[in-house]
């Protein structure tokens, strides 16, 4: 979730994260921002904040915060002027907010509340109040006491009304109202008793009206409504006529064919939004409007753009923002008009016949942009450019992109003294002339083609600093581009031929190392002296600081890496002057970052890691702490990052444990710090001081060893200063365990710990056997799976009884490590989910986790469901992802799994390290996402009973394009087989495992150029076959699939649909979307039915242009005539027909969509076609309608954009059923025909 930050009154205020920051900082008005710091109560130390003469508190995002011990504390600081308390959801506040006296600011958004205490009404000089996003369904009265309240909101609550008193009482203070997405139908007249008021936001509301009263606040320089849609434009505009204070106006979609004269008079107004209007020209007053900063006017089709941009010329509208304005449309009237204060141009060659010749009168354009907006390669009507570049005096960008048509520029491109800057992109032909570039004396950047013929030409380019070549066609740079000493940066992406290795060869003055793609470094590289900048994304991290590392130039890197972890050499990147560090984004993969000990000699100065994804603060705030103790060595500013973080398995790892040369503690003098784990502080202390151990309660000159325990918080930095040999608990919890070993913890034990997770399997609804289970455990220890088990119980049981005995038993028996790790992972809302995120940590077993996860959810649910089946289904299913590197043999007691799903989060997965480990007994569902295969899925295939096989892979990926499948089994059960970015050789192995294939789902991979294979699948019910490029011809019978019920085809260049659907007599839904198909099969309107239900033909945005030839023979005539007729739902929106098929006359359909067809006339005897729902002939070419129209019970919208719709007289309308909505040219027209022709529908 975003945190919101709290609002202050104070425009100048320095935030600080912690007390200390704030106590040291020389500011007098001071906020301390502490969202989500897992708060409980205020920190230590905050007595000391009433010397700050002005403070504010965010304590927002603490869920576990005591509201009831808080409230006193605050109360103490008597400078308190503001507050937050955003998202605890602590319900209703206790009285004592009542205390805090001299708030100004309070914040209490999303806490659940439902009312406030009485004593709220002491909070005498609050000005600033929040309480959005609560449950209040009024005002509270104590609000209407607030004297000095100038800023309310309460949106996103129930509140239905303001009350009188209220809008009394808050008359000369109130000046902000913010009720956002509330209740409201109607406001009370006595708002106008709000006189103080200039700001009433009541968007997204159920507004009817305003009420009268209204129009006497002429303070209101703000009313927005924005989303209350039964408030009528007439009724609006009524409003505004007497609201002439109003500093913003927002009159989109009013359908205005000219503006009110009332905003003449707004002297005020800085913003006006005339969106989706009819305008053509604006009134010659605006421009006298003193403060009209913001003049929005987009999808106004008539508006006469050049008419405004002539009147900016003459000096009006001299505050405007030109960024809001409309672009000029060229291609209307033939009018080419252009401002000559424009800086920054991009035309769009579609819209031009010929390029705009007023473009080289433009003497202030410094940017031209000549591109298609979608970026596609399209062929354009400009096939040259004018030669009339070097009268562009100030242009130093110019940028052609994806226009194929134009193959050379223009000489006075190359006679531009002031362009600095060529780019091309998408341009394979475009030929560019080298000499006339290395004349160009400003030219500093180039994007460009080379042709083998222009080879040589390169090294004549001796002013350019950056060179970009794509797709070359040879293979080596010229050696006179060694010369090139201002070339500092070479776009390394898209190359072509080109070798990179001999490419940097020729480059010694390369600064800029940078590329996109490529994964891995040139070998040369580490040799380039030159080398100052290194930008790359997803090389591998341990090279990208193998680099760093060797190179004696590099000084900057810009990194984005896919690890989830930093190397243990991080601190290599502090050899740096500058670098910027980011990860790449993956919302499914949920596990922690890893960070190692290293990561605390980072310095934050010249390694900046602001936009790294996934948790990283605690971390980086640990870092700053750290530089705060200036501590003497690296080594203890590791100790102190893992201590402050709970990484106590990684201070193991350098920390010697003193009990493998000798056991005794003799002479040893120990100071005790954190909490114990093991055992309470009083019954360490005495195992200590059996080992011939002293205890010191204080740290002084006697203290030999300090004992490392779980829960450190304070004074890590005196006892990183004290410089004493640290001991773990861990070690001597271990010792101790050693000496006298658990029960369950021997190998010999093995079956009392398999009866313990017999017990736990149990599915008996009337007792899930842990209490049983914690009597085991109790006094004979947990090995790996037992602590397992006991992590899952004390955190998802749904028993405070258990949870706490098994709390008991968890912390006596687990590392310090894994509490900590713990701790800082742990969330209280986690409890009603299965996070297996936390599951994965060297002390656990996965899968035993999971065991007792499952179990315990089974049993808390089986509670509540009496849907057993569910139930079971439910315990079955199991996700693995790609973080899961050990598979144990637990993994073999989850014989209860039928569905398994591997995620592979982009990466590979051992999969044969899985498979020993799964009992195939009840398998019936696999399926592998986001995997990279490097071999087939052989072993999977081999579970008798599976029904369901999913194979996903990456989308590019190039290491399964060429999978290879092997000789498959005959599967007798397989019903439904997903691919997905996955493509294949060998495919005809296929066959043996789809003849049973009910549903078939194919995305982006070669086998749907394959589809043969599937040919003898006779059980298919749906085939779904998406995104392939390469499939031109699907090429497949589909008499072949009688028992298909629906087909999806989409993003396929597939040019024909072959007209075989007559056997189809189960079909009911077939979707063709985005092909270029060119004729609609006839035989899919003649498919007969042994159901009632409609048959859905959606054919959207194809290449359509008719109905196929009627194929038919007397076998499918008798076919058809068995079943019944079917009614059928047609969509063939965004094709090419010029006509509605005269078949449609013949069959019954409910619904029928021709929207954006070029449709030129509709069948004067439509009236007897069989349409009973729906009939939508929008953006169309249709200029008349025909008198038989009316006789259709349908709903009928027909409406052409172009031109004027000759409709009957509306006098000889006879009266019709169904709403029947037209529109042209002149929207405004219409809808006053459409409400006139609305009075003859007769009601359903």
């Amino acid at each position: 979730m975003d945190k919101y930050k709290m609002s202050s009154i104070q425009t100048s205020i320095k935030v600080y994260n912690t007390i200390e920051e704030a106590l040291t900082a020389p500011e007098q008005k001071i906020r301390i921002d502490l969202q989500g710091k897992r708060l409980k109560t205020l920190p230590k130390g905050y007595e000391a904040l009433e010397k700050i003469p002005y403070l504010e508190l965010d304590l927002s995002y603490n869920s576990g915060l005591q509201i009831d011990f808080v409230l006193p504390q605050l109360a103490t600081l008597k400078n308190l002027r503001g507050l937050a308390l955003m998202r605890i959801e602590f319900g209703n506040l206790p009285s004592s907010i009542g205390d805090l006296e001299n708030l100004e600011s309070l914040t209490l958004w999303g806490n659940k509340s439902t009312a406030i205490p009485v004593e709220f009404a002491k909070l005498q000089s609050l000005k600033y109040l929040i309480l959005r996003t609560n449950l209040f369904k009024e005002i509270p009265a104590q609000i209407n006491t607030l004297k000095q309240l100038e800023y309310l909101e309460m949106s996103y609550c129930s509140i239905k009304d303001l009350s009188p008193e209220f809008c009394t009482n808050m008359g000369n203070s109130l000046q902000k109202l913010i009720l956002k997405n509330c209740s409201f139908k109607r406001l009370p007249e006595g708002i106008k008793e709000l006189k103080a008021l200039n700001t009433l936001n009541l968007r997204e509301n159920d507004l009817h009206s305003f009420p009268e009263s209204i129009k006497q606040m002429t303070n209101l320089k703000e009313l927005v409504y924005d989303g209350n849609v039964r408030l009528k434009n007439e009724h609006l505009l009524d409003v505004h006529k007497d609201l002439l204070n109003l500093k913003t106006l927002n009159l989109t979609n009013f359908q205005l064919a000219k503006l009110p004269d009332f905003i003449s008079q707004m002297t005020n107004l800085e913003s006006l939004n005339l969106e989706q209007n009819q305008l053509e020209t604006l009134p010659e007053y605006l421009g006298d409007l003193p403060n009209l900063k913001e003049l929005k006017l987009s999808n106004n089709p008539n508006f006469e753009v050049a008419t405004l941009w002539k009147s900016l010329e003459e000096g009006k509208f001299s505050k405007l923002n030109k960024k809001n304005l409309p672009s000029i449309d060229l291609k209307k009237k033939g009018e080419n008009f252009f401002s000559h204060d424009i800086e920054d141009l991009t035309i769009n060659p579609r819209d031009y016949t010929t390029f705009p010749m007023e473009i080289f009168s433009l003497k202030k354009l410094k940017r031209l942009y000549i591109s298609f907006y979608d970026g596609e390669n399209k062929e354009a009507n400009i096939s040259e450019l004018p030669d009339f570049f070097d009268q562009l005096g100030s242009l130093e960008d110019l940028s052609i992109n994806a226009i194929n048509t134009i193959k050379n520029l223009p000489p006075s491109v190359y006679k531009s003294q002031t362009i600095k800057r060529i780019y091309r992109y998408g341009q394979p032909d475009l030929r560019m002339d080298f000499v006339g570039l290395s004349n160009m004396k400003s030219l500093e950047s180039l994007n460009c083609n080379v042709f083998e013929d222009q080879v040589e030409s390169l090294q004549l380019l001796t002013n350019i600093s950056y060179l970009g070549i794509t797709n070359a066609t040879f293979k080596a740079l010229p050696e006179g581009m060694k010369n090139l000493k201002k070339l500092s940066t070479f776009g390394f992406d898209g190359l072509g031929d080109l070798d990179v290795e001999d490419t940097i060869s020729k480059l010694p003055y390369l600064e800029t190392y940078s590329s996109y793609y490529r994964r891995t470094f040139p070998k040369n590289l580490y040799e380039l002296k030159s080398l100052k900048r290194v930008e790359v994304y997803l090389v591998p991290f341990a090279d990208v600081l193998d680099l760093v590392e060797k190179s004696e130039s590099i000084e900057e890197l810009t990194y984005q890496f896919a690890e989830r972890s930093f190397p243990e050499n991080i601190a290599i990147l502090n050899k740096l002057k500058r670098c910027n560090l980011t990860n790449q984004y993956n919302s499914n993969d949920k596990s922690p970052i890893g960070i190692p000990l290293e990561f605390a000699l980072l310095d934050f100065q010249r390694v900046d890691l602001s936009r790294i994804y996934g948790g990283i603060e605690l971390e980086k705030k640990a870092v700053v702490k750290i530089n705060e103790f200036q501590l003497e060595n690296d080594f203890q500013k590791k100790i102190a990052f893992a201590l402050l973080l709970g990484h106590f398995d990684e201070i193991g790892e350098l920390l010697e444990n003193p009990f493998v040369s000798n056991p005794s503690l003799n002479g040893v003098n120990i100071y005790l710090f954190g909490t114990p784990t093991f055992s309470t502080s009083k019954e360490l202390q005495e195992n200590l001081k059996k080992r011939g151990a002293n205890i010191s309660k204080k740290l002084d000159d006697s203290v030999t060893h300090i004992l490392l325990s779980s829960k450190i918080k304070d004074n890590i930095e005196e006892i990183m200063k004290a410089n004493k040999p640290f001991i773990l608990e861990d070690y001597f919890k271990a010792q101790v365990f050693s000496e006298d070993m658990p029960y369950l913890m021997e190998e010999i034990n093995e079956e009392l710990v398999s009866q313990i997770t017999r017990l736990l399997k149990s599915t008996d609804e009337e007792d899930d056997n842990i209490t049983l289970i914690l009597e085991l455990i109790e006094g004979g220890g947990a090995n790996k799976i037992i602590l397992s088990y006991l992590y899952v119980i004390h955190l998802f049981h749904d028993d405070n009884e258990i949870r706490k005995k098994s709390r008991k038993l968890f912390r006596k028996y687990a590392s310090i490590e894994l509490q900590s790790f713990l701790k800082n992972n742990w969330k209280d809302s986690l409890r009603n989910s299965q996070p297996h995120h936390l599951f994965h940590h060297e002390d656990l077993d996965y899968f035993a986790c999971v065991l007792a996860s499952k179990m315990v959810r089974f049993h808390k649910l089986s509670k509540t469901s009496s849907d057993k089946s569910w139930l079971l289904y439910d315990l079955g299913n199991l996700g693995i992802d790609n973080a899961m590197t050990e598979f144990s043999p637990t993994l073999m007691d989850l014989d209860f799994l039928n569905s398994i799903s591997f995620n592979g989060n982009g990466q590979t997965f051992d999969l044969e390290k899985s498979f020993p480990f799964f009992r195939d007994n009840n398998i019936k569902q696999i399926r592998f996402s986001n995997v990279i295969f490097n071999q087939f899925p052989m072993e999977f295939l081999m579970f008798g009973n599976l029904e369901s096989l999913s194979l996903s892979g990456i989308w590019g990926d190039e290491k399964s394009t060429h999978l290879a499948v092997p000789l498959l089994p005959k599967m007798n059960n397989l019903k439904q087989l997903d691919i997905y970015n996955v493509n294949f050789t060998q495919i005809e192995n296929f066959k043996p495992i789809v003849g049973k294939v009910e549903n078939l789902r194919l995305h982006n991979t070669n086998l749907q150029l394959h589809l043969n294979v599937f040919e003898d699948s006779k059980y298919l019910k749906t085939l779904t076959c998406h995104d392939n490029n390469e499939l031109s011809n699907l090429n497949l019978n589909f008499e072949n699939f009688e028992e298909i019920e629906e087909v999806h085809l989409a993003n396929i260049p597939i040019t024909k649909l072959e007209d075989n659907f007559y056997k189809c007599s189960k079909l009911n839904r077939l979707n063709v979307t985005s092909t270029n198909i060119t004729e609609l099969p006839y035989s899919v309107i003649c498919i007969g039915s042994k159901s009632d239900s409609n048959i859905s033909l959606r054919f959207c945005d194809n290449k359509i242009e008719s109905l196929g030839n009627k194929k038919i023979s007397l076998g499918n005539i008798f076919n058809n005539l068995l079943h019944k007729k079917r009614s059928f739902d047609i969509n063939l929106e965004n094709n090419q027909m010029s006509e509605i098929p005269k078949i449609f006359s013949e069959i019954c359909i409910y619904e029928l969509n021709l929207n954006k067809n070029p449709i030129l006339s509709i069948p004067e005897n439509i009236g007897s076609f069989d349409i009973k729902g729906v009939l939508y002939l929008y953006q169309t070419n249709i200029t008349k309608i025909p008198f038989s129209i009316f006789q259709l019970k349908a709903r009928v919208g027909v409406a052409n954009r172009t031109e004027d719709l000759i409709l009957p007289n509306i006098d000889s309308i006879p009266n019709f059923y169904g709403q029947k909505q037209f529109g042209g040219k002149s929207a405004d027209i219409y809808r006053k025909m459409n409400e006139l022709i609305e009075t003859k529908r007769i009601a359903n």
